[in-house]
C-alpha cells in the first residue's frame, strides 16, 4: 500500500480510543478513562486508569471483521489473566462498540460467543459470531411458490430465529426449491446475486437484503489527513457480456406455467453488455423479467469487482460491510464514493484503534477532484 504524507494541515488533536464490551453475565457498568461511566457497558481504554468492571481491567485486543455473504462476520476479544477477568460462557449474547473518548460509541458487532480459549496464565480469547453463522449452520428442505426473493429471505431468517432489518423485494420467483446440499446462508447469497443485491448481517445483528447501490457515505476520508495507507487496483473485467437462461414458461404462458419447460429458451433468456460472453443457467428463473434482472445484476457485479481497493484509517467505527464511503485521494488519481465489501476493526493496547476497509467500484465523484 502507499503511505500517505500528513502535510496538508496541522496535526489533529489526539483522540483517545474507547471500547464497550457487553455480553450476558458481565456487569453493565462503565469506567471510561478513570472518569464517570459514559456508556451502559463494560468500557476499556488504551490508557491507564480504566477501572470498574472485569472487561475494563482485562481487554487487551479486539478484532471485528464485518463482511458480506457467503462469508461470516466475527469478533475476537483477548483478555489478560490475573484472576479478576470477565466471566463469559459459550452462547452468551452481547455487543461490542468502538469509538473515541468524548464521542458517541458505534456498535460494530452483535452476536453470541462461539468459543472461549485459554491461552495460559489466566489469559483467554473469546470468539463471537453473528446471525450469519446461524444461517451458515442451517440446512433445510423446503420450497416456495410465487414469492419474491425478499419474501424467501425473510421466511428463512424467521425459521432460523435471525432478526431482520431492511429486506428489499428482489426478483420475483415463480418457484424455488431450497435443498440441504448447501447452507441457508449460501442459498441467500445466491438469491442476492440473482437479484443484484447484497445480503449481510449488520452491526446491530439484523439481516439485511438490499440492492447494491451507493448511499449516504458513512464516513469521508481525505488523503493526507485521515488516510494512513491506500491502494486501488483496476483490472480487466472477468467478462464483458452476460447471458442468463431460465428453464420455465412463466411469463410467456402465464405465471401458472412455471413448471412447463420451454422448447425454445429464447423467451426466458436475456443478455446485457458487450465483448466476451459468460453464460449462466439458473433453473429457478422462469420468467423474462427474472432473467433480465439477474443478467443486469451479474454484469454490474463483474464491473464493480474490476475496480477495488483497500484503505487503512484511524478507527472508523461507523463503517461496516454494505456501507458507502467517500474518499478524496486526488493526489493518487481517484476519488469519489465507493461500496464497502469488508472491514476489519482492530482495537489494541499497543497500536490503538485502526480500521482496514476494502471497497469496490469505479468511484462516483460528488465534487471536483483537483485536475480530474
Amino acid at each position: 500500500m502507499l503511505d500517505a504524507p500528513f502535510a496538508r494541515r496541522a496535526a489533529a488533536p489526539l483522540r483517545r480510543p474507547t471500547c464497550a464490551v457487553a455480553f450476558a453475565g458481565a456487569p453493565a457498568r462503565g469506567s471510561g478513562f478513570g472518569g464517570p461511566p459514559t456508556v451502559p457497558a463494560a468500557v476499556s481504554s488504551l490508557f491507564p486508569g480504566a477501572r470498574g468492571d472485569p472487561w475494563a481491567r482485562s481487554v487487551t485486543r479486539i478484532t471485528v471483521e464485518s463482511t458480506l455473504a457467503p462469508n461470516v462476520s466475527y469478533a475476537e476479544v483477548d483478555v489478560a489473566g490475573g484472576g479478576d477477568g470477565p466471566v463469559v460462557a459459550v452462547g452468551d449474547e452481547g455487543t461490542i462498540a468502538l469509538g473515541f473518548h468524548g464521542d458517541r460509541l458505534d456498535t460494530v458487532f452483535t452476536g453470541a460467543v462461539h468459543s472461549v480459549t485459554s491461552t495460559g496464565r489466566g489469559a483467554a480469547r473469546l470468539v463471537a459470531l453473528d446471525g450469519g453463522a446461524v444461517l451458515a449452520h442451517e440446512r433445510v428442505e423446503t420450497s416456495f411458490e410465487g414469492r419474491s426473493a425478499g419474501d424467501i429471505v425473510r421466511a428463512l431468517a424467521a425459521e432460523a430465529g435471525v432478526a431482520v432489518g431492511t429486506i428489499e423485494r428482489g426478483v420475483d420467483l415463480p418457484f424455488v426449491a431450497i435443498d440441504a446440499a448447501r447452507s441457508v446462508w449460501a442459498h441467500l447469497a445466491v438469491l442476492a446475486r440473482t437479484s443484484g443485491h447484497w445480503v449481510f448481517v449488520g452491526p446491530d445483528g439484523r439481516l439485511q437484503f438490499v440492492r447494491v447501490r451507493a448511499g449516504q457515505p458513512a464516513a469521508r476520508f481525505e488523503y493526507g489527513d485521515d488516510v494512513l495507507a491506500i491502494e486501488r487496483t483496476s483490472a480487466a473485467a472477468a467478462f464483458g457480456a452476460v447471458t442468463v437462461g431460465g428453464e420455465g414458461a412463466a411469463g410467456t404462458a402465464g405465471m401458472n406455467a412455471w413448471a412447463t419447460l420451454v422448447k425454445d429458451p429464447a423467451p426466458v433468456t436475456s443478455g446485457v453488455g458487450s465483448g466476451g460472453v459468460r453464460r449462466f443457467s439458473i433453473a429457478a428463473l422462469r420468467s423474462q423479467d427474472a432473467v433480465r434482472t439477474a443478467a443486469a445484476g451479474i454484469a454490474e457485479a463483474a464491473a464493480r469487482l474490476a475496480e477495488y481497493g483497500e484503505v487503512l484509517v484511524a478507527g472508523a467505527p461507523s463503517v461496516a460491510a454494505g456501507a458507502t464511503i467517500e474518499i478524496d485521494a486526488a493526489e493518487r488519481g481517484f476519488g469519489g464514493t465507493y461500496l464497502v465489501t469488508e472491514v476489519r476493526h482492530t482495537f489494541e493496547s499497543r497500536r490503538g484503534f485502526l480500521s482496514r476497509i476494502r471497497f469496490t467500484g469505479q468511484g462516483a465523484p460528488t465534487r471536483p477532484w483537483g485536475g480530474l
